[in-house]
């Protein structure tokens, strides 16, 4: 998909629109739908990090950051 035709969609679904002079700008509906993903992924985080500390999840992140490294070459 290319941009024009991602933009063509994201006006078509009401998320973003054209001011007179060109300029897009985020619809209050596509603010709202921000808003809720936001809130999603933040329970998402909750739910799948309880339990685990701060150190611990630190550990992963630069255990899987080096894993990914060293696959990429």
């Amino acid at each position: 998909m290319t941009l024009a035709e991602k933009l063509d969609d994201l006006t078509a679904r009401g998320l973003i629109a054209a001011d007179a002079d060109g300029t897009l700008r985020v619809t209050d509906q596509g603010t709202a739908l921000r808003e809720s993903g936001r809130a999603s992924l933040a329970a998402v985080k909750e739910r799948s990090t309880a339990g685990i500390s701060e150190s611990d999840l630190e550990t992963t992140r630069r255990t899987l950051q080096t894993l990914a490294s060293n696959l990429a070459g």
